[in-house]
């Protein structure tokens, strides 16, 4: 658990899960809890469920943060009061049974009396000496989550049952005071990331609402004249292809290859394999289009088909397999604008309808040249729209930074919290 330094300290112990202090207490999770399974399937079927009713949880509602509350299975009254031992109470922690068996969710007074399914094990603490919500902090640790994996049963599925809970060691200062104060300082954390996310999904929404005002001419900038015209890609664009660049990766070389994977559903560049081939180099105002798709589905959540993302620097990337090369054919359009209207909802969709294909479907070099979009007769309109999202973007981007800085510090406190390195009483 903790580094091999603290072993030459005094104050610390060696245990079954590792170096801890020698104020610290280890103990099985049967000893200081009752653990239940769900109700079997024989006792509640997909066909009991209600409109309104009682919440039931299942695996897919565990989070790190507590209960998701979307698209929970509802119960009747009935069959609430026939399941009353599946009831929840404050400060239980349910955990998954099957899959990720690492996956828990501490239960708050929100979820008092809901059901737990048969998909998932109840912890209820029965000692006043651990702290519930240190408990929950405990085994969210990434040491302890891997022990979990280690002890779960079963090769193609891993499961746990209660007796494996049972038998599970976990660690806590034998002083409620020092529990408390860990609990409190990771509390403040989680609750700067999580206001963070909800800036971060807030400024998402004003960016899409800004998107489809002024990419469709419901807000217009006072500054320019009101001439868009119709135009098709295969008249502002030359379109190609490259081929597969996998027989030349090198780690952390000179460029880097732009695939289907290098581009994400937002038609963000996330491009990671690195080369040091230098044919085939994209150049600055590019736009790289995924041409096929793994999932099977126009709608299906990550089909990143006609997403394009913005080359924005010269040779910095290689062109690879599976995408489309959108290059300006002239002066007369903005690319950085085009990959904000070819991404948007409106145009974006139109091409993925136009997808074929079962298992794999994609897109042909016609089909893309001849999607119509509308733009502003003016460039300087098409590049004062695409600033205003582009600033839009860098401050999200920044707010993301934020966001995964807080829970790099949330990670490196629960390293030295959780173990007893930094000791706060």
């Amino acid at each position: 658990m903790v580094t091999n330094q603290l072993a030459m300290k005094s104050g610390y112990k060696k245990t079954e899960i590792g170096i801890i202090p020698d104020d610290w207490e280890v103990r099985n999770l049967g000893d200081i809890s009752d653990i239940k399974t769900g109700p079997f399937g024989t006792a509640l079927h997909q066909r009991d469920y209600v409109r309104s009713g009682t919440p039931i949880i299942t695996v897919e509602h565990l989070s790190e943060n507590g209960v998701i509350h979307q698209n929970l299975p509802l119960v009747s009254d009935q069959d609430k009061k026939r399941l009353k031992k599946y009831q929840l109470k404050e400060n239980d922690i349910v955990f998954s049974r099957v899959g990720s068996v690492d996956r828990n969710s501490l239960i708050t007074k929100r979820e008092t009396n809901w059901l737990f399914s048969g998909r998932l094990l109840r912890i209820r603490l029965e000692t006043s000496n651990v702290n519930p919500i240190f408990l929950s902090y405990f085994l969210h640790y990434e040491p302890t989550k891997r022990r979990i994996r280690i002890v779960a049963v079963g090769q193609t599925m891993p499961s746990l049952n209660t007796q494996i809970l049972k038998n599970f060691h976990v660690a806590f200062p034998k002083k409620n005071k020092e529990q408390f104060f860990i609990c409190q300082i990771l509390s403040n954390t989680d609750k700067l990331i999580e206001q963070t996310k909800k800036i971060i999904e807030k400024k998402k929404n004003i960016k899409k609402g800004t998107i489809q005002a002024l990419l469709t001419g419901k807000i217009r900038l006072n500054e320019f004249d009101k001439k868009w015209k119709s135009i098709l890609l295969g008249e502002i664009f030359t379109i190609f292809t490259g081929k597969t660049k996998s027989k030349y990766i090198i780690e952390f070389s000179k460029y880097l290859i732009m695939d289907m994977g290098s581009i994400s559903s937002e038609g963000k560049n996330i491009a990671h394999k690195y080369t040091n081939y230098d044919g085939d180099l994209l150049q600055f105002g590019d736009l790289v289009m995924p041409k096929d798709s793994l999932v099977a589905s126009h709608y299906e959540e990550g089909n990143i088909i006609g997403k394009t993302a913005f080359i924005d620097k010269n040779n910095r990337y290689v062109l690879g397999d599976h995408v489309y090369v959108l290059r300006s054919k002239n002066s007369s359009v903005d690319p950085l604008f085009l990959s904000y209207l070819i991404n948007s909802y409106s145009v974006n969709i139109q091409i993925r309808k136009k997808a074929t294909g079962s298992a794999q479907i994609g897109i042909n070099k016609k089909t893309v040249e001849e999607q119509t979009v509308i733009i502003p007769t003016e460039i300087k309109e098409q590049s004062a729209i695409a600033k205003i999202f582009s600033d839009m973007d860098s401050e999200i981007k920044e707010l993301e930074s934020k966001r995964d800085k807080y829970i790099m510090i949330k990670n490196g406190m629960m390293q030295k919290l959780l173990t007893g390195e930094i000791r706060l009483t």
